[in-house]
């Protein structure tokens, strides 16, 4: 639920001229004849008297009637005026991790100037580094999976009691979207329609039609089918209408759109089957990427959806839950971190855009690598740092043309060797790693693209200091 801010600013208001009357809720009460529980209501934003009522609330605080429905805070709360009004703040789904709206309230009204300059801070942060509301929508979204370890028992059980002991094909779903919501499907071609290259599937609810593009693989049409099966089987109406973001009008759309797709996934690769495989997999004392790409292929979706299922299961069904999934891109023969998920904490691989990323990173060297579509394992070890992680990554060719690299990574902790047999398989390589070529302690690295300009600049801090501390 988004702040109201009209509401808030006269709750706000309220407050102000109560507490500046030195009356509680209850001499309030009895001086309007409103109950306590309302005026508390009022003040918190969720609810807004009717005029005879404001009126009469004027009367008794000795305020006129503009001075509490206009949205110009003049009083000490004036700081707070243009935080209200402010969209980046207002579109915030506080209530998403649990926090009322209504209760930063309190804050506002005790410290309004301090409140406001630390709001106020935040807002010109995100200015700074072009963090629009969408983006912010994006964030709170990838916080929220992280906190959940990125499993949701509620939306597995959905996936497994739909359609139980029926094989999920491209002719059953395309019946259950006709049959049981009266949504039939057509196709479109994109060479025809060149602005709609990029969008899979496009939902057009007055005609009840879903259409497909025609470039599209028979795994990526199953999983646009499945998407949109697990919109109309959870009820979703809030949602995106295309498969890529054109707009984003709200939180709510971001959130079920994650909703829906994680349905698909659990949909097309159930998770008690690829725990099995997996489990298996792992019992093996040697490293295998044949038997590796034999399990993911079995499954009718991409490598990224199977390796992404696997990010959701480790942590519940295998307990390791330090882990790590990334993206790469190759842009200009560069490689361009585009989707990032840690789980407990923060890892060692992470994005650092105004820095170049190690190259010894599996994901990165086997972008440069020219097969199509290859495996890479490598434990990685980030000596200066304290961490080892075990890492798999994958390059493909994306339906754009573009190499992308995929890696799961997974910290190296006490007890992972009883979990995985083949980490003493010398076929898994090893290597010393960095976080950036600016940061690495790595002075022989061959691999290096940039000096290690942020560790001299760190040296010579800590020389300075160490001359400092000599002064005493």
């Amino acid at each position: 639920m988004k702040i109201d801010p009209i509401r808030l600013i006269f709750g706000l208001k309220l407050k102000q001229f109560r507490l500046e009357k030195g009356w509680s809720l209850q001499e309030l009460s009895e001086r309007v004849n409103i109950s306590p529980s309302y005026l508390n209501e009022i003040e918190k934003g969720k609810k807004y008297p009717k005029t005879e009522k404001i009126v009469e609330l004027g009367r008794i605080l000795g305020k006129d009637y503009n001075d509490l429905v206009s949205t110009d805070l003049k009083t000490v709360l004036g700081p707070m005026g243009e935080i209200m009004g402010n969209k980046f703040f207002t579109d915030i789904p506080f209530e998403f991790f649990g926090i009322n709206p209504s209760d930063i309230i309190g804050m506002m009204v005790e410290a309004p100037v301090k409140f406001a300059a630390l709001i106020n801070t935040l807002i010109k942060i995100g200015r700074s580094y072009n963090v629009s509301v969408e983006k912010l929508y994006f964030a709170v979204l990838r916080s929220y999976l992280e906190i959940h370890k990125n499993y949701f028992p509620e939306l597995e059980e959905v996936a497994e009691n739909f359609m139980p002991d029926t094989e999920i094909t491209e002719a059953v779903l395309k019946k259950y979207l006709r049959i049981e919501h009266q949504i039939s499907t057509d196709l479109f071609d994109p060479q025809k329609k060149p602005a709609l290259a990029g969008l899979r599937t496009i939902l057009l609810p007055k005609k009840r039609k879903l259409f497909l593009n025609t470039h599209l693989s028979e795994k990526q049409r199953l999983y646009g089918l499945a998407r949109e099966s697990g919109f109309r089987h959870m009820g979703i109406k809030a949602r995106p209408l295309t498969s890529t973001w054109v707009s984003v009008h709200s939180f709510d759309e971001v959130f079920n759109n994650f909703k829906a797709s994680y349905f698909a996934a659990a949909l097309l690769v159930p998770q008690q089957t690829l725990v099995r495989e997996f489990r298996r997999f792992l019992l093996d004392s040697k490293w295998n990427a044949k038997r590796f790409f034999q399990m993911i292929d079995q499954f009718p979706v991409s490598e990224e959806t199977v390796f992404y299922r696997l990010f959701s299961i480790l942590p519940v069904h295998f307990g390791l839950e330090k882990l790590y999934f990334l993206k790469f891109q190759s842009v200009d023969g560069r490689p361009q971190l585009i989707k990032e998920i840690h789980l407990v904490g923060q890892h060692d691989p992470q994005e650092n855009r105004n820095e170049n990323y190690c190259r010894r990173w599996p994901g990165i060297s086997i972008l440069e690598e020219g097969e199509e579509r290859k495996l890479k394992t490598q434990i990685s070890n980030f000596e200066h740092l304290g961490h080892r992680y075990f890492e798999i990554s994958l390059v493909k060719t994306n339906a754009d043309g573009k190499k992308e690299s995929i890696t799961l990574g997974i910290e190296m902790e006490e007890t992972i060797h009883s979990k995985i047999a083949f980490l003493e398989d010398l076929k898994v390589a090893r290597k010393e790693v960095g976080q950036t070529c600016e940061k690495c302690p790595l002075f022989d690295c061959r691999e290096r693209v940039a000096a290690p300009s942020v560790l001299y600049r760190q040296r010579q801090m800590n020389e300075i200091q160490k001359a400092i501390d000599s002064l005493n």
